[in-house]
This record gives structure tokens, C-alpha cells and sequence, in this order.
């Protein structure tokens, strides 16, 4: 990308790189160092014509989230119906993320569309996350 001094990185952080939350700490500090390490880069690379970007998904319907619930079931003793409930409570738009919510936001940071963005942090939540 730098020989021919153009080039597009998407990054994926998370809400959770914005905000933090119980029982994610780990997690939390991952995502936070995800949008550093994309503003860091944005600033070396931007002399080479390369954009560098993130993308903070919220609740995606995924295994990783399958797998979470279970472990948050087990945490805290809430039903997975109860936990879909209380996320749904928090997102605008009122439904949980797909995948393809996320792809379609890829692709539009890789395209020419998106040439003057670089060091930023997109929220793609459904409207639970606004800064």
C-alpha cells in the first residue's frame, strides 16, 4: 500500500471500545486499544494515500454471541430471553446486528466513497451507541 501510496485498513473494534461495561474488561480494553492503534495508525499512514478506519458493531446475532449468552446465563443467573429483552430495550432501531450490517459498512470504507475519512470509529448499533 505504501509503493503505490494508496491503500484502505478496516479495523473491527466494538462498542465496547467506546464504552465500557460489567463484566468485560478485558474485552473492553481490546476495543479501546483497537481505536488507539487505528488513529495511530491513520496518522503514520496518511502521507502514503492510506486510509485506516474502524468499525464498532454492536450486538451482533453471531456464535461469539451464542456463546456469550450462555456464559452471562451462567454469570448472572438472567435467562438468554430475559438478556435479549434488556439488549433490545437499548437499541433504536429494535432489532439485534447481523453480520451483513457490519460487511456493508466494510465495503463502503473500502471504496472510493469514504476517501477523506481516516482515524474514525464508526458505530454500526442499530442507534445504541452515539458517539
Amino acid at each position: 500500500m505504501m509503493k503505490q501510496k494508496e491503500g484502505r485498513i478496516v479495523n473491527i473494534s466494538s462498542r465496547s471500545g467506546k464504552t465500557g461495561s460489567k463484566l468485560y474488561a478485558p474485552y473492553t480494553a481490546s476495543k479501546f486499544a483497537v481505536i488507539g492503534l487505528t488513529q495511530v495508525m491513520a496518522l503514520e499512514l496518511g502521507s502514503y494515500g492510506i486510509n485506516v478506519n474502524a468499525i464498532c458493531p454492536g450486538i451482533v446475532e453471531t456464535d461469539m454471541l451464542a456463546r456469550e449468552i450462555v456464559e452471562l446465563e451462567k454469570l448472572t443467573g438472567v435467562s438468554p430471553d430475559e438478556l435479549r429483552k434488556e439488549w433490545l430495550k437499548t437499541i433504536a432501531l429494535g432489532r439485534l446486528e447481523k453480520p451483513q450490517d457490519v460487511a456493508r459498512v466494510v465495503v463502503f470504507l473500502c471504496s472510493k466513497a469514504s476517501s477523506y475519512m481516516t482515524g474514525q470509529a464508526i458505530n454500526v448499533t442499530g442507534g445504541r451507541e452515539f458517539h
